[in-house]
């Protein structure tokens, strides 16, 4: 199964966004804010990274700019309240009027991008060694 990691500060929202993502056959892990988000000890990188909206808009830039450097292949949705600009935000956006059928189907699709660039990564290496092996 995926993991997705959801970072927020509020426990009710990420609860409810971990029920809709769980529904939708995902792991959800749950980080409480972004200390937690720094601190954090994952066995293997997730799938997806989802900033919830309840980090302040300055938490989630931040929290972008950590994610870029920690999971560089990692891809992120940014939940965005109202009118906020995504100008300093990495990879998707959802506003909240898109609603969980977004989230859902924005996850599916990042995360089969994200397996199939890795799949591809894999395959083009065994390529490269077995060109350089003579085979």
């Amino acid at each position: 199964m995926k993991s997705i990691v959801i970072c927020g500060k509020d426990p009710t929202l990420l609860q409810v966004r971990a029920e809709v993502l769980r529904r939708a056959s995902f792991v959800p892990i749950l980080l409480l804010g972004i200390d937690a988000f720094l601190d954090a000890t994952l066995e293997e990188d997730p799938a997806l990274l989802v900033l919830c909206n309840s980090l302040p808009l300055a938490e989630r830039v931040r929290a972008n700019a950590l994610a870029k450097t920690r999971f560089p292949s990692v891809p992120v949705i940014t939940l965005l309240r109202g009118l906020e600009s995504d100008n300093h935000l990495l990879g998707e956006t959802l506003t909240l009027t898109e609603g969980p059928a977004a989230l859902v189907s924005t996850a599916h699709r990042l995360t089969r991008f994200a397996q199939a660039a890795c799949s591809a990564q894999i395959v083009g290496s065994a390529r490269a060694h077995w060109v350089a092996d003579g085979v």
